[in-house]
């Protein structure tokens, strides 16, 4: 499983649009909440794409660690 750090997720709203981005990648969420998103593993190709798609959303990846 990733952890995920996502900056400027401050409402459901965010939730939702941060969600709508892993699902258009087929990255399995198993927990969301503000700031942070717990998923199935994610290759380093994979990572940058959602990376580049969070940012265009006006998001930012903080921090990204594998448990």
């Amino acid at each position: 499983m990733s952890v995920i750090h996502i900056k400027n997720m401050v409402c459901s709203r965010c939730i939702e649009s941060v969600e709508n981005i892993f699902k258009k990648q087929s990255i399995e969420i198993k927990n969301i909440k503000l700031g942070q998103v717990i998923a199935d593993e994610i290759s380093k190709d994979k990572m940058l794409l959602l990376e580049s798609n969070l940012q265009q959303k006006g998001f930012q990846t903080v921090s990204y660690t594998h448990l």
